[in-house]
């Protein structure tokens, strides 16, 4: 499972739109359809925000 699908199923199983995500996690809705989409891949920083507003830990949506 890619990073962009591990990133969409917890949104998903949290009931969360992309909008609600990118709100929570402080970038744009159009950065996070490119993550999950496998079209770009997130710094650090964004990956730090998006795991913050997903209620887990970075490590956890890079583990394979």
């Amino acid at each position: 499972m890619t990073l962009g699908a591990r990133i969409r199923a917890l949104r998903q199983k949290r009931g969360m739109t992309q909008g609600a995500l990118a709100t929570a996690a402080g970038t744009s809705q159009s950065y996070v359809a490119d993550i999950e989409a496998d079209r770009s891949e997130p710094s650090l920083r964004a990956l730090r925000a998006i795991a913050d507003a997903l209620g887990v830990q970075p490590w956890e949506l890079l583990k394979e």
